[in-house]
């Protein structure tokens, strides 16, 4: 056993005397632990032990009550090196980092330089601080990575926008520019990787959680906004906002629908009846890649939930709740001569206190 790895709550056994010892604490590289009966759970304080890191190969890891702590107290230095705290954290030999991505329990995944240092490329990385292993799980990609999402400790998405460098004739005199090239987006399931690439560019910064997927419960999606944004001269040319789904399974990631919302959204849910995202802004409405704009929508904060709809000839009427179950109803005409018309909102208000 290595010390690295002993932690408070442990069962370790005693491969000389054949006994069994729950830590009772891990203090300045020591371990202490108390005779326990494996069987009854009753413990012996009158027989303890100090595992150092002289005689931890005497002893082996029988039980783990938390095996899966998230790592704390790392970052990577501006040469690249991992350091823990203030002291470097291991012996990395010739790997060099550039940042962390984000940390799992067991697991720091990195972002690392490729081997042979190539401009505008890294690779992908996890080091296990209790094994004190590294292990590449993705290389090549396009440096400046970024965590995109997490659902779980099993999936999370990290991703960045890739763009060319070129220099153009103004005036007489060469200037460079940068254009967007694509968006890169990888799945990381575990330490196992797909990638999937986009040609419209993607905030990464400030994408919106993933969504339950509730038809299909092996699947979960991910919502991101996207701009058509081109970076020409170093200026972006914003357009109205958009959303782009990517449905996750358990072994891929394929990209879903647009959602064309114009405006960042305040609630955005999954209907229940057709699995069609339900969007909310303070004026406006989207369902079912349709668009309804009106004030009448302000009286709406915290109506988040489609609940209920309903298709006729002219006109569609919803159903809206909050997570308190109060009702809103609201019936959407379409008219040829003024458009999309929204009626006045009848509310109810539920009785039952929480």
């Amino acid at each position: 056993m290595r010390m690295n790895r002993m932690r408070k709550g442990q069962l370790v056994f005693d491969k000389v005397h054949i006994k069994y010892y729950r830590i009772g604490s891990v203090e300045n590289g020591a371990g202490y632990g108390i005779l326990e009966d494996k069987e009854t759970g009753e413990r012996f304080p009158e027989d303890r032990v100090c595992i150092t890191e002289q005689n931890a190969i005497c002893f082996r890891i029988e039980e783990d009550p938390d095996p899966t702590e998230i790592p704390v107290g790392y970052h990577v230095t501006e040469d690249g090196i991992l350091m823990k705290f203030s002291e470097k954290a291991c012996d990395q030999g010739c790997l060099s980092f550039k940042q962390i991505l984000y940390t799992i329990p067991g697991y720091i995944i990195l972002e690392a330089r490729t081997k042979d240092n190539r401009k505008g490329y890294s690779d992908i990385f996890s080091y296990c601080p209790e094994k004190d292993t590294f292990r590449k799980i993705k290389g090549m990609v396009y440096e400046g990575q970024t965590m995109v999402g997490r659902l779980n400790t099993e999936h999370t998405v990290i991703g960045c926008n890739h763009f060319l460098e070129s220099e153009i004739m103004v005036d007489g005199v060469k200037k460079k520019i940068r254009t967007y090239d694509e968006t890169q987006l990888i799945l990381i399931r575990g330490l196992c990787t797909n990638t999937v690439t986009y040609n419209q560019y993607l905030n990464l910064e400030s994408h919106v959680s993933f969504i339950p997927f509730i038809q299909n419960k092996d699947c979960c999606s991910m919502l991101i906004p996207c701009n058509v944004e081109y970076h020409l001269d170093d200026e972006p040319l914003e357009r109205d906002l958009s959303y782009h789904e990517f449905i996750i399974k358990p072994d891929d990631m394929v990209p879903g629908d647009i959602y064309p919302f114009g405006e960042t959204a305040e609630s955005i849910t999954r209907c229940h009846i057709d699995d069609r995202l339900f969007f909310r802004s303070k004026n406006r409405l989207m369902y079912d890649l349709q668009v309804f704009v009106s004030d009448q929508i302000k009286k709406l904060d915290s109506y988040d939930h489609l609940v209920d709809r309903k298709f006729e000839i002219g006109s569609l009427s919803m159903t809206i709740a909050t997570k308190y179950y109060d009702i809103c109803r609201l019936k959407i005409r379409f008219t040829k001569d003024r458009g999309v018309v929204i009626d006045d909102l009848e509310f109810s208000q539920n009785k039952i206190i929480f």
